[in-house]
């Protein structure tokens, strides 16, 4: 995406898909009704989006 108006409710981070993370994130989000969406900002205005919805 280029330039999005919304980054995401959640943070990137080096562990963000380790098994313990995706475990404690499912555990404390309301399931069926918060998506899980973050950005990764990669030059010039350029992202990368990831979207996982319940």
């Amino acid at each position: 995406w280029y330039q999005p108006a919304d980054h995401g409710t959640y943070e990137y981070s080096e562990g963000f898909f380790s098994q313990e993370t995706t475990e404690y994130r499912d555990a404390n989000r309301v399931r069926g009704e918060e998506e899980v969406k973050f950005s990764i900002a990669l030059e010039s205005g350029w992202y990368l989006q990831y979207y996982r919805y319940p």
